[in-house]
């Protein structure tokens, strides 16, 4: 989960290798990233899509959650943390890194000086 002071959120879900690095992250860098694991059935795990809304950094990474919501998340204004996913929303093509996402490789290993930046 995410809170309103610029702290990423990770939606719910189950636990996903694509995740991992995310909430890894988050373990050594607390202050940086808030993200976790939740279960996708716990009522209280579950963010709206409207309130992604309430987040200035949001990161779009691939696992168990609505597969087309990356149309929802530009439409945020959010700082968007895009991460690599062999799977495309058909207007994909058409953004630009820099400037409609930043990209980050599925390894995360860049997001700390990106989220600093």
């Amino acid at each position: 989960r995410g809170s309103d002071n610029g702290k990423f959120l990770a939606p719910g879900g189950e636990v996903t290798g694509k995740r991992r690095p995310l909430v890894d992250l988050g373990a050594v860098e607390p202050g940086l990233v808030n993200a976790m694991f939740t279960r996708s059935t716990a009522a209280l795990s579950l963010v709206t899509l409207a309130d992604h809304c309430r987040y200035r950094l949001l990161a779009n990474v691939a696992g168990d959650s609505y597969s087309a919501r990356l149309k929802y998340l530009l439409a945020c204004g959010s700082t968007l943390f895009q991460v690599d996913d062999a799977h495309r929303e058909f207007f994909q093509p058409l953004l630009r890194p820099g400037r409609h996402f930043v990209h980050v490789p599925p390894a995360m290993h860049t997001l700390p000086h990106q989220v600093r930046r």
